[in-house]
């Protein structure tokens, strides 16, 4: 029996590590179509664990089948897990035998049990650890085997498999779980680390490499926009620093908030910065461009006092000013050329007296309307 047991065991913690591996990109996929995937491969996993049972008597079989099933109802509830069940106990009333009554009703009281535990704890496994793994499997797996006691020799049977079922079901759920829980934690970690890779910790947006990459794709159409920040090293030599930082992250709010979901912000460098609006509709360009002028210059920036004396004021307001260059991109030019574009027209800005925004004059033919 143990040898069996320790088979379900192997097989499971396999078969756990292989899934695992599907799991690619956080925040994970919560679509219909993985969750379909997801009951699948549990409802899977649960009979190829019933193809390697213990038999405890004749018709009578003992394996890990209900630790998939668990998980589909703690993560997916109940009706998900009934749904994955369908097979494995198919496969269990096909093998036949005294055993089928006690294999149905202890699927159906784990899941029971699990459904109000689920309710109950609302789990979470990138949250899981050894104690709170320990807890739910005792107490979702607490029903498997006690229908045994249905058969005629029952309490016997009972008596003898309960314990090491219950302490090997425990593990391997244990085991599942903490499986499952460090490969969320690296994929959060990966998740975090690209993130970083591609963001300006100073401004909150993109970066200058991500910049590059996003370049490539320009389409026909879309606006490159360039911001500088007016008089930016005055800023720094009068009030230092660390005032110049709060600047670049309070333009890095307002750039990002004047944009769509679809469009980007990115800090190309310095105080200068750089949108990307995908398919602006003829004359907006101008309206984006105005918009964002006036909301950079009619939001005073508050910072903290330099000297900090007493009867001083705490803080002071900082107005600031912006500069604006953008260029539509033309089918057929490298987007090298329409971002040289874009920053002559911010060039032409500054030289007009700054606080203002210059759009590349180039034809707009074949632009969407």
């Amino acid at each position: 029996m143990l040898r069996a047991l320790f088979i379900n065991f192997a097989l499971l913690i396999a078969m756990t590590y292989l899934f695992s591996l599907t799991l690619r990109s956080w925040p994970l996929r919560r679509d219909r179509t993985f969750q379909v995937q997801t009951i699948t491969a549990a409802s899977l996993v649960s009979v190829i664990l019933l193809l390697q049972p213990a038999a405890i008597a004749p018709g009578v079989l003992i394996d890990l089948r209900p630790v998939p099933l668990v998980y589909l109802a703690l993560v997916y509830g109940a009706p998900a897990a009934l749904v994955g069940s369908i097979p494995v106990l198919t496969y269990r009333y096909f093998l036949g035998g005294p055993g089928i009554t006690p294999a149905f009703t202890s699927i159906a009281l784990i899941l029971l049990v699990t459904a109000i535990l689920r309710r109950l704890v609302q789990p979470r496994l990138d949250h899981i650890s050894w104690s709170r793994g320990i807890f739910l499997g005792l107490v979702s797996l607490a029903p498997n085997g006690l229908p045994l006691v249905m058969l005629p020799n029952g309490m016997q049977l009972l008596q003898q498999v309960y314990p090491p079922l219950l302490i090997l079901n425990v593990a391997a759920f244990l085991i599942v779980a903490l499986v499952l829980r460090d490969r969320i934690k690296l994929i959060k970690l990966n998740a975090m680390f690209q993130r970083q890779a591609r963001q300006d910790a100073l401004s909150g947006l993109f970066n200058r490499r991500q910049f590059d990459l996003d370049l490539l794709a320009l389409r026909t159409g879309d606006l490159l926009l360039m911001v500088d920040i007016d008089h930016f090293k005055r800023i720094n030599d009068t009030y230092g620093h660390a005032v110049g930082d709060q600047v670049i992250t309070a333009v890095g709010e307002l750039l990002r908030s004047n944009l769509r979901a679809s469009d980007s912000a990115y800090r190309y460098g310095g105080e200068e910065f750089v949108l990307l609006v995908h398919q602006p509709q003829i004359g907006t360009p101008e309206l984006i461009a105005e918009r964002i002028r006036a909301h950079i210059e009619q939001t005073p920036l508050s910072v903290p006092s330099l000297n900090g004396l007493q009867g001083d004021p705490a803080t002071f307001t900082l107005h600031l000013t912006a500069s604006l260059g953008g260029a539509r991109h033309m089918a057929g030019t490298d987007p090298q050329h329409t971002l040289a574009l874009a920053d002559q027209a911010l060039y032409q800005a500054k030289q007009g007296g700054r606080n203002r925004w210059v759009l590349h004059p180039e034809p707009q033919l074949g632009l969407p309307g």
